[in-house]
């Protein structure tokens, strides 16, 4: 993870993040709390974003609209997971890529 700090270029600045979410989100527009850790997870320069919430917080509909923006810029969004139930929910409900940590 330490290598990974500062070691990519954003996907989208900072400035442009919230607009293409937006657009990104389609029917389902983000929370503000959504919105943030989106907005980090685009713009951060670091290889890992990690995003933490309580069950219904709505972070699979958060994840959903950063893969289809990252997608729309060429890159691949892979969700990371401590169980398989969690590995099926990222798969089926963010439409994503996702694996258990340690496979």
């Amino acid at each position: 993870i330490e290598a990974g700090k500062g070691a990519s270029r954003p996907i989208v600045p900072a400035g442009q993040a919230a607009a293409r979410l937006t657009q990104a989100a389609g029917a389902r527009p983000l929370t503000a709390g959504q919105m943030a850790a989106a907005t980090l997870a685009l713009s951060s320069s670091d290889r890992i974003v990690a995003v933490q919430g309580v069950a219904g917080a709505g972070k699979s509909t958060m994840i959903a609209s950063v893969a289809r923006l990252a997608a729309a810029q060429g890159h691949r969004v892979l969700g990371l997971a401590f169980q398989n139930k969690m590995v099926g929910d990222l798969k089926a409900e963010a439409g994503i890529a996702a694996q258990t940590v340690s496979s």
